[in-house]
């Protein structure tokens, strides 16, 4: 029998096994927080972002990064600022905050302007955030061409609550592929938050998917009651979207999805992929608002901690910004799944060798005992 057994077969069987042996993860590996959380904390005493800082957005121009920020006090009067860094950690406030103020009484948004997504073309900044006037939640437009001095849009607001949503529509993500801009939105009907989409070629007139493209999560799990706060990123083939989730209004949890087309989206297996810090951490009641950038081979996310020392009526309400990173995973090259993480990336060599080790002196034993028989 040991005579029909070919050296070749022992070496297929070896890297068979170890393509099985490769983790078959999926786009990401795990998110790691920064250790020295919060990177944005509350502003001075006094200040107008001194109770709150939260739901912001950041770009990344290749030198700096560019954070627009909600902030305010007593959940009251929430408006939006301006801070940049240039390692995505230690973060310099403009001297002339808030950039962007709420609307003059009886205006759409005279009580909150919140919720910042802003996409740069190569000269002019367009924000798209949420206006509050006590009542109605909308979604409005500002430009500029600094990303300090903003002007709105005089038809705003431009994304208004119809249909599933009811009740409000707010925290837009928007992303721009040179002719279309997408947008994913939290959508309230008075009861659950789900997320939806639309679409426009001009920012301002949009388009609606008739549904919320993605809904709450099955009844006893973990995002069973909201799903929002959406950050999508595209990297050429696939939709990576990071939102808020929680199933008691309260514990608020971030999950990943995964999608070809932005409107089908599937669940990270993993979910949630980040949770609550550790008792007594300064995001151990809840946290939200994740908005996720692409650099190099690291994907950045600033999101909203909470301690849940105080409630949202409270006049000290504290929510500040951390930051978490993660490994990005190429996508499957021949089959096998090369991830870029150090130590994702040596382990299976470091199995291959074994396995190569093993069919070498299986292959020595097989010849040694074929000569020992003739």
């Amino acid at each position: 029998m040991l005579k029909k057994i070919s050296p070749a077969i022992i070496i297929l069987v070896t890297v068979l096994t170890f393509s099985m042996l490769v983790p078959q993860v999926e786009t990401q590996s795990n998110w790691v927080k920064y250790v020295n959380n919060a990177v944005l904390d509350l502003g001075p005493s006094g200040s107008w972002d001194d109770l709150s800082v939260w739901a912001c957005d950041v770009i990344f121009d290749g030198t700096t990064y560019k954070m627009w920020y909600s902030g305010g006090r007593n959940n009251q009067f929430i408006r939006i600022g301006f801070a940049t860094s240039s390692d995505g950690i230690t973060w310099t406030r403009y001297v002339n905050n808030p950039v962007l103020d709420v609307g003059p009484p009886g205006s759409w948004d005279d009580l909150q302007v919140g919720d910042p997504s802003v996409v740069f073309d190569g000269s002019v900044y367009r924000m798209w955030y949420h206006g509050n006037d006590g009542g109605n939640v909308r979604i409005g437009l500002a430009t500029s061409t600094d990303g300090v001095t903003w002007t709105k849009h005089v038809g705003n607001p431009v994304l208004s609550a119809s249909g599933w949503e009811g009740w409000w529509v707010l925290e837009p993500e928007v992303l721009f592929d040179g002719s279309t801009y997408q947008m994913w939105y939290t959508g309230y009907d008075g009861t659950y938050c789900k997320i939806g989409y639309a679409t426009s070629a001009d920012g301002i007139s949009w388009t609606k998917h008739t549904n919320p493209v993605l809904s709450i999560g099955e009844t006893g799990t973990w995002d069973s009651l909201s799903v929002r706060s959406p950050s999508v990123v595209y990297d050429g083939s696939t939709y990576q979207m990071w939102y808020g989730g929680d199933n008691d209004r309260t514990h608020s949890r971030i999950g990943h999805a995964t999608s070809t087309d932005g409107i089908n989206w599937q669940r990270d297996s993993n979910n949630p992929v980040i949770d609550l810090g550790s008792n007594g951490k300064w995001d151990d009641w809840a946290i939200n608002h994740p908005t996720v950038i692409s650099v190099g081979s690291t994907l950045k996310m600033w999101y909203s901690g909470h301690d849940g020392t105080e409630t949202v009526s409270s006049p000290t309400y504290h929510v500040r910004i951390g930051l978490a990173t993660s490994e990005k995973i190429l996508p499957p090259v021949g089959g096998f799944w090369i991830p870029i993480s150090k130590t994702e990336l040596l382990a299976p060599w470091i199995t291959l060798a074994s396995l190569i080790t093993v069919a070498a002196a299986s292959v020595v034993y097989v010849k040694h005992r074929k000569k020992q028989q003739s």
